[in-house]
């Protein structure tokens, strides 16, 4: 994911509000995209012992490029939006 989805799924995890500050890295470090994917991987939705993950992916006639991935629909869904201007 780009910078922009990483941000907006920071976002929606609500990782400035579930950790305490002292531990949240700045956003463009290594450290807060590894806390990034452990937030994802806690919070996705389980299926007997399978995480469950919302893709966003884009195509444009060629191969399919995901965009964007989440625990939940509605965050996927709005990014969806987001990307396509409201629509």
């Amino acid at each position: 994911m780009d910078m922009p989805a990483r941000a907006f799924l920071w976002k929606s995890l609500r990782i400035d509000e579930t950790y305490d500050q002292a531990e949240v890295p700045p956003i463009q470090s290594e450290d807060a995209t590894d806390l990034l994917w452990d937030t994802l991987l806690e919070e996705s939705r389980e299926d007997g012992n399978l995480p469950s993950f919302f893709l966003v992916t884009e195509s444009n006639g060629n191969r399919p490029q995901s965009l964007y991935v989440s625990p939940d629909w509605p965050s996927a869904e709005s990014y969806a939006q987001s990307i396509l201007g409201g629509a």
